[in-house]
């Protein structure tokens, strides 16, 4: 693709017809080249996820805007938001880092950057929830004010949050000193965006469930389809009253979860959300979806460890799921706290990469984690597999479980209250034991 270079109207004309789009695919090689030959800093690849944009007027290319994943390490961004490493670790994915903005020479016109950057911020979320499945909170960039004030950034609302120590992450994935200060520029994107990145009691975007899986492909009521598999789960409801059958009320849950719902009520709005057809190929001929109170209801009564068993087998077999990295997991089931009975603690086994649970266990409080995480296990094939877990689960027995019963590898965290291990780790030549 060639940019062209015909002439334009007026400055004024000219923002007015501005229109900022992500690249397609074929679009790719030549925005890496504009971005080598004219940004001070060369080309960039970017990292994690990420999504390249170009600016035009007609079809005329007039700036390059690149977004990847944000910086692992930012103290005065840290600390503004209130976050600690566990929390930031699960939430980074909700901030984008501007890595590259660049106008091509001939369109460095009065407001043209700001124009630029200010529409690009309009559609930025929205892009990255269609592109990766989630939403963007806040915006980040680095400026290097020896060269640059930042105007645009400001001028379009962005603050600043303080400098960088002149670190930077080198390809080999070490951090190096280069000794480049730049100055921390931060956007939120929503009114309430800090609340939600810093909150650790906030469900983040509980109105907003993704259909992520493509549900709608997978076997329902056709020969060792869903509803066959739900068959042998017995319904626990007495006889009178059923509104709903128990395999339609499952059958929904376990859809409704593998396209990301986490709770009963997103659930139930996934539910909300489906056509009459789709509502017909769940059984649900007359009487809309189930409720998130009956959803809520059901999925309390039922055994749940005996329909974890029978549900895993049938993902791995129609192959909907096939991730080998499996976190144990415990937290308590939100919406499970009632005025009569405490919260319903849960230890849970998830795959990493399709975010899947595979087999859960009520262990009422959480000291009782330990025992309970062998037992879980027992029921699933690890073989192959990697297992992680929190520091509570840094146990030998279970270690030793993983590896000689299961076949399978383990990583897991070592904090200050196993001081020997800790310290027998720190002592390693980490760089003798590589390959």
């Amino acid at each position: 693709m060639k940019n062209s270079t015909k002439h334009l109207s007026s400055d004024s004309q000219l923002l007015r017809r501005v229109e900022v789009r992500p690249l397609t695919s074929e679009e790719r090689p030549y925005w890496h080249e504009l971005m080598g030959r004219h940004h001070y800093l060369g080309d960039c690849k970017g990292s994690g996820e990420q999504i390249l944009y170009v600016a035009t007027i007609g079809q005329t290319w007039i700036g390059l805007i690149g977004w990847g994943s944000a910086a692992f390490k930012s103290k005065p961004r840290d600390s503004w938001i209130g976050w600690d490493d566990p929390l930031k670790n699960r939430r980074l994915k909700f901030i984008a880092n501007n890595f590259r903005f660049l106008l091509l020479p001939e369109y460095h016109l009065k407001n043209m950057a700001s124009r630029v950057l200010s529409m690009n911020l309009k559609r930025l979320s929205q892009d990255w929830r269609d592109a990766y499945g989630h939403e963007i909170l806040l915006a980040e960039t680095f400026v290097d004010q020896e060269k640059f004030h930042g105007s645009s950034y400001l001028a379009c609302g962005w603050i600043v949050k303080g400098e960088t120590k002149g670190w930077g992450r080198s390809p080999d994935k070490t951090y190096k000193y280069h000794g480049q200060i730049k100055t921390i520029f931060v956007k939120t994107l929503q009114r309430n965006s800090i609340s939600l990145l810093s909150n650790p009691n906030l469900q983040l975007f509980s109105k907003e469930v993704l259909m992520d899986v493509n549900w709608s492909k997978i076997p329902l009521r056709e020969k060792g389809g869903l509803f066959e598999i739900l068959k042998k789960i017995k319904d626990p409801r007495k006889k009178r009253g059923r509104r709903y059958p128990i395999g339609l009320i499952l059958a929904v849950s376990v859809c409704a979860t593998l396209s990301g719902a986490k709770s009963f009520d997103e659930i139930s709005d996934w539910a909300k959300k489906l056509t009459r057809a789709q509502l017909r190929r769940f059984g649900a001929w007359r009487d809309g979806p189930p409720s998130s109170a009956t959803i809520r209801r059901v999925l309390l009564m039922i055994d749940a460890e005996a329909f974890d068993i029978e549900i895993y087998d049938w993902l791995i077999q129609n192959n909907i799921v096939s991730g080998k990295a499996l976190a144990i997991d415990g937290k308590t089931l939100r919406g499970s706290r009632t005025r009569e009975q405490k919260g319903v603690h849960l230890l849970s086994t998830v795959i990493h990469q399709d975010g899947v649970v595979l087999a859960q266990k009520n262990v009422g409080e959480k000291t009782n984690e330990i025992p309970a995480a062998k037992e879980m296990l027992k029921q699933l094939p690890l073989k192959g597999c990697v297992v992680t877990a929190d520091a509570l689960h840094t146990q030998t027995d279970l270690a030793t479980a993983i590896v000689m019963d299961h076949e399978a590898d383990y990583l897991f965290t070592v904090k200050e209250n196993q001081p020997t291990l800790r310290n027998a780790l720190k002592s390693l030549n980490y760089e003798a034991l590589s390959p």
